[in-house]
């Protein structure tokens, strides 16, 4: 194969015009390799790369190995940090749409990785928003069919935790279902891809995101990320290996416990029981800081403090506030918690 710099993206467009399916499809993998290649890849796009692969989709509009090759292509060169906002520009967004609505498994595992690529590019949110492409990104993170394809859920899971973080992309990915989708990838078996997974639901609870008079809290608690932050929390695996799982979880709760009316959804989820081994036990200095802040916010709530107290909080407090570490004993003061409006 000839490298980009003898005119292999210009070849490509004659085949597109002159071949069958079979050479759409070869050609589609070419381009795949050529994408690949870092030394020529500004001069791969200005060669025309994104009009050869759109030519294609619209020759092979439902062939699914061309598509998958195409997917490929897509995701090869958007791996380039330098190049994201020039996809976009040359209609990357709306090719990776097109892409993603069809039934082949291979073509939406590339989707995933061109997906997290793009989102890794805080400057490429607001064009993935105003493009259309978060429904098929969250249709894509639910769909049964790729359940099983850990490549795919861990390559969505960091798009859609870099898209909860952007600044104003909160609403948008809320109103798109973003909380089904983490609920779901919390059950994974993956370390990494639960620890994106708190990392984001940490980011969206910090939000004054609001459905008329129900705080994000509330609606968190509603669409069960409640239950699935208690259940990352209660994993010894986290706690061992990737303990920032834990630590995010905590902070999560931290913030839902400031608000009164999650008191009580916080210890019919049996939260209290974790949180209450977490102080007894942790040896982490920010998990043992945020336990503690948890722990003195549920003591203002008469339902809570009753069960802190059932469940032997008065010693996890104690141990947390005789902590040689002055940052977790300083966590002890908060302020009470508000109550919804």
């Amino acid at each position: 194969m000839c490298p980009p710099s003898q005119g292999c993206v210009r070849c490509a467009r004659k085949l597109i015009e002159s071949g069958g399916s079979e050479t759409h499809f070869l050609t589609a993998k070419m381009l795949g390799m050529v994408g690949l290649d870092r030394s020529s890849r500004h001069r791969t796009l200005e060669d025309g790369f994104m009009q050869c692969l759109k030519g294609i989709i619209d020759k092979e509009a439902s062939e699914d190995k061309v598509h998958a090759a195409a997917a490929q292509a897509l995701a090869n060169i958007s791996s380039f940090s330098d190049l994201t906002g020039a996809l976009v520009k040359r209609g990357g967004i709306d090719l990776l749409i097109s892409l993603c609505s069809g039934h082949n498994m291979a073509a939406k595992h590339y989707c995933g990785t061109a997906f997290c690529n793009f989102l890794k590019d805080e400057s490429c949110h607001d064009a993935i928003i105003r493009e259309g492409a978060l429904k098929p990104l969250m249709e894509l993170s639910m769909d049964p069919q790729m359940a099983n394809d850990k490549g795919l859920i861990k390559a969505l899971s960091f798009a859609i935790y870099n898209i909860s973080c952007g600044k104003h992309t909160v609403d948008a990915v809320m109103e798109a279902g973003v909380l089904k989708c983490l609920v779901a990838f919390s059950t994974q078996d993956s370390v990494a891809i639960r620890e994106r997974v708190a990392a984001a639901i940490c980011n969206l609870a910090l939000s004054k995101y609001r459905r008329g008079k129900k705080t994000i809290a509330l609606i968190m608690i509603e669409e069960k990320v409640l239950v699935a932050i208690k259940d990352m929390m209660d994993s010894k695996e986290e706690m061992l290996e990737m303990p920032e799982v834990t630590q995010q979880c905590v902070t999560a709760l931290a913030i839902f416990a400031h608000d009164r009316k999650t008191h009580k959804d916080i210890v019919a989820q049996g939260c209290v029981e974790v949180l209450v081994g977490l102080g007894l036990v942790s040896n982490d200095s920010e998990t043992k800081c945020v336990c503690a802040s948890v722990l003195s916010s549920l003591t203002f709530g008469e339902v809570s403090r009753r069960k802190l107290i059932a469940e032997g909080g008065l010693q996890a407090i104690i141990r947390l506030s005789d902590s040689s570490d002055e940052k977790v004993s300083k966590a002890f003061v908060v302020p009470p918690p508000h109550p919804s409006n």
